[in-house]
């Protein structure tokens, strides 16, 4: 898949702005399932720099010229505007955008190390967890019933778990009972 540097930058920064965490704050995989994007290390302008030099011709969709969508709005304003802080603000986002991967990652596979310990998971060891692990705890749970997990939900949940009795069903069928 052709996705680059500047894709990965703009997903990084539209999903910042609605509030979300470290996996979307990692932006555009390089590689997901048998999904690979070669070119997400390299910046849009630089793609366009070498065609140009090959004489290579290529084609801009004329909805991306329309700053009535968020994604070109922060294409368009925002990263330019980003100029005035960092001479390669894209550069310095990809970074963070790795760091972020290189974090989820590992709370992740935190995670998927607890589960796989743990085949029955009880409130005082899900309360016993960081935060950020119980959040990615709860995700694959509800992932391996083909549901999914909010902030909101996940943040529900961890004040549900100090109480004595109570029980939530999330999307796709898994529930919590206590």
């Amino acid at each position: 898949v052709a996705h680059n540097m500047s894709d990965s930058v703009e997903t990084v920064l539209f999903n910042i702005l609605r509030g979300s965490g470290a996996k979307g704050a990692s932006g555009i995989s390089p590689v997901r399932d048998n999904i690979i994007r070669p070119l997400i290390k390299v910046s849009k302008k630089d793609i366009e720099a070498a065609l140009s030099e090959q004489i290579i011709p290529f084609v801009v969709d004329s909805t991306n010229l329309s700053i009535e969508y968020t994604r070109n709005y922060i294409r368009q304003e925002i990263i330019p505007a980003l100029n005035r802080i960092t001479s390669e603000p894209e550069r310095s986002i990809a970074r963070f955008s790795d760091n972020m991967r290189s974090d989820d990652d590992f709370i992740t596979g935190y995670a998927r190390r607890f589960l796989k310990e743990n085949d029955k998971v009880l409130n005082r060891d899900l309360m016993g967890l960081h935060y950020s692990v119980f959040v990615r705890v709860l995700c694959l749970m509800a992932e391996s019933y083909g549901g999914g997990v909010s902030s909101k939900i996940a943040s529900d949940i961890h004040s549900l778990l100090s109480k004595d009795n109570f029980s939530y069903s999330l999307s796709g069928n898994p529930g919590f009972i206590c």
